[in-house]
């Protein structure tokens, strides 16, 4: 039970200058497309987030806009024993972000594989 509900919704979150854990707490097809969303903290892929000034022409002026580069995530697989027997990596974007609460939402680009281990949400 603990291995269903805690470890394999458990996945590593890489960005550039952190690595931290996240958590599936969605994983759903809908019309032949899978949509996974994972929780993970703000201040693990905070450095994948800057601002750039781009030049808006109905404006006349640059204006500032945010760039958000993808997070690798991480997901493993277990044995019987549950015993980690290897991983698979999936590039996401990040959906949502609270910097106060450190909290992040991100989405796997992956919209094929459905993930059956997603921690119960309470």
């Amino acid at each position: 039970m603990l291995i269903t509900q805690v470890i394999k919704p458990t996945v590593l979150v890489r960005a550039e200058k952190a690595i931290g854990s996240g958590t599936i707490v969605y994983s759903s097809k809908s019309e032949d497309k899978v949509r996974t969303l994972v929780l993970t903290c703000h201040h693990v892929i905070e450095g994948l987030i800057s601002t750039q000034a781009v030049w808006n022409s109905l404006l006349g002026r640059k204006v500032r806009r945010e760039i958000r580069k993808r997070a690798e995530v991480v997901n493993f697989t277990y044995n019987q024993n549950a015993e980690c027997v290897g991983s698979t990596s999936y590039n996401a974007r990040i959906v949502a972000y609270d910097a106060k609460a450190d909290l992040a939402l991100l989405e796997l680009e992956d919209t094929e594989h459905l993930f059956p281990y997603v921690a119960d949400v309470i």
